[in-house]
């Protein structure tokens, strides 16, 4: 680590004579590198001391413009931590498409992304009646870990969801996803995902991957005209007082279209709307909202219980949130579980499905009741 001067009188050998001239001239060559490096990070737009020499390579990660020159960098990058290098995948930085105003249902009815499959039968010659005692939520569309179907991808994502978005929104989703779902009365959406963030939750940096498979219509509050808007579909946070179609077990005023829905899978009216006002004397959802009485079966106390971990600070008398959002593309994985969530059987709660009722309508003969 020093070099040290030979006593006088001592020859030193030509080998590391030669050895210490070539020292200096690297040293030479060295500095030229760094002067060249330095140079090169400044005309980039990045910063001129060690560390943008240190870490180029995440100047240049193809996300979010904003340097010029067309240079990509990462939106939030500082570089001495990048959390992917240190296994914090969850906490990488994302670029989001905007804010928009968030809530939460679950009313056991089935979701507008799978009404063009609920079939027909011909009660009398060319009338054809609806079969709405199918139409009810699978279970499947309640959250999940993506840690039991694979792991998330590569968002980091906490869990998935599905949920319900405004016409506005789902402009913004762009067509639909025919593998999970269509829609005659949306403007598109069906099948595809969001990822959103609530910085006003205990788990803030929480990212949650939510796919459209119901229509807010315009008559429910707050998504209205322009309004982008996202209903997160969880067991026990339908809040009674807005929902205009809970079907589930129990209903006391009925049911809004006077249908009894075959299977809503253990959930009761008031097991639906347990957690829906956890706000109500409390500080967040994971001390407001209390999911035991959530049945248990196919996963959707679960559900209810990791929607309720992340979070979510009350606001005043609303649970209404506000959420950074990306529209993304959807999970291999989770594709494959809603894409098979629904057929013209009804819902699955994932491992049987009811047998189809026959005959089936022709698609678009008859009036449909």
């Amino acid at each position: 680590r020093r070099w040290v001067r030979p006593a006088p009188g001592i020859q030193l050998p030509e080998a590391l004579s030669m050895t210490l001239l070539d020292f200096v001239a690297l040293l030479a060559a060295c500095s030229a590198l760094v002067v060249g490096a330095s140079q090169q990070c400044h005309a980039l737009g990045g910063p001129t001391n060690s560390s943008c020499s240190r870490k180029p390579e995440h100047a240049l990660l193809q996300t979010h413009s904003r340097r010029s020159r067309g240079t990509k960098v990462l939106e939030g990058y500082t570089p001495d931590y990048d959390p992917r290098a240190m296994g914090h995948e969850n906490l990488r930085a994302t670029t989001w498409d905007g804010t928009l105003a968030a809530t939460h249902y679950w009313d056991c009815n089935g979701q507008d992304c799978d009404s063009k499959t609920v079939p027909a039968i011909e009660e009398t010659p060319g009338n054809w009646a609806w079969q709405a005692q199918l139409f009810s939520a699978s279970p499947l569309y309640a959250p999940l870990d993506p840690s039991d179907h694979g792991g998330p991808s590569e968002h980091g994502e906490k869990f998935w969801a599905t949920g319900a978005v405004s016409d506005a929104l789902a402009r913004l989703l762009g067509p639909d996803d025919s593998r999970c779902g269509e829609s005659d009365l949306s403007p598109g959406g069906c099948g595809k995902c969001l990822l959103v963030q609530n910085t006003n939750a205990v788990n803030s940096d929480w990212k949650v991957m939510v796919m459209k498979k119901h229509r807010c219509p315009p008559y429910s509050a707050g998504c209205a005209g322009d309004n982008v808007h996202l209903d997160i579909a969880v067991p026990g946070y339908d809040d009674i007082v807005y929902s205009t179609g809970n079907v589930c077990a129990g209903n006391p005023k009925g049911n809004y279209d006077g249908v009894e829905r075959l299977n809503t899978f253990g959930m009761t009216y008031a097991s639906s709307s347990s957690c829906a006002y956890w706000w109500d004397g409390n500080d967040n959802t994971q001390v407001g909202c209390d999911c035991s009485s959530v049945t248990a079966d196919y996963g959707l106390r679960a559900g209810c219980e990791l929607f309720t971990e992340w979070g979510w600070k009350g606001t005043g008398p609303s649970s209404s949130q506000q959420l950074s959002y990306k529209a993304v593309d959807c999970p291999a994985a989770f594709v494959s579980i809603i894409e098979g969530a629904f057929s013209a059987a009804g819902p699955s709660n994932g491992s049987s499905y009811p047998a189809a009722p026959t005959p089936a309508p022709p698609s678009g003969s008859g009036d449909y009741i």
